[in-house]
């Protein structure tokens, strides 16, 4: 019978692979952790900035159910103006002013502005109702705005509608 000598695996100079395979091993596990990590904290940015999108979403769509009370408010004080004060109890006329300014503060205090309505029609902003002949504007200049509009946080809530000179 023959015995045959086993030889011992012992690292030597021509057999460096037995040590710098862990050693490489860790190394892509250190960056397949890094890159997880950079993966898991963007997603938790993107998750966060959603969360705030659907936030503002919800209460744009609440403030908007708001919006036609303000123009009735601001429809009977106009009304209100024009009818001699002995007609109308001074202490109701105050009353709805009162409120009127009560609910537009808490709009501005939410983030909500009144669209701008002077100077050139911006699609963008403004619903043109009409368009009318005008000798004091030129074309394409606001003539009158015949429903305010309004942002809330850089998004229109409601376009302002008016009529824009030919």
């Amino acid at each position: 019978m023959v015995k045959k000598k086993f030889k011992e695996n012992k690292p030597d100079s021509n057999n460096n692979n037995v040590k710098e395979e862990p050693l490489e091993q860790i190394k892509n596990l250190k960056e397949q952790l890094l890159r997880v990590n950079a993966d898991f904290q963007n997603f938790k940015k993107r998750i966060e900035k959603d969360k705030s999108e659907w936030f503002e979403l919800a209460q744009a769509t609440v403030i908007k159910e708001f919006l036609p009370i303000i123009d009735d408010f601001e429809r009977a004080i106009q009304s209100i103006e024009k009818i001699e004060k002995k007609d109308i109890k001074k202490e109701w006329f105050e009353g709805l002013e009162l409120v009127s300014k009560k609910l537009k503060k808490v709009f501005d205090d939410l983030g909500v502005k009144q669209i701008e309505c002077s100077g050139q029609f911006n699609p963008e902003i403004h619903e043109a109702l009409m368009h009318v002949e005008s000798k004091d504007h030129k074309s394409g200049l606001i003539v009158q705005v015949l429903n305010k509009g309004y942002t809330f946080k850089e998004r229109v809530l409601r376009c302002a509608k008016v009529s824009v000179a030919k």
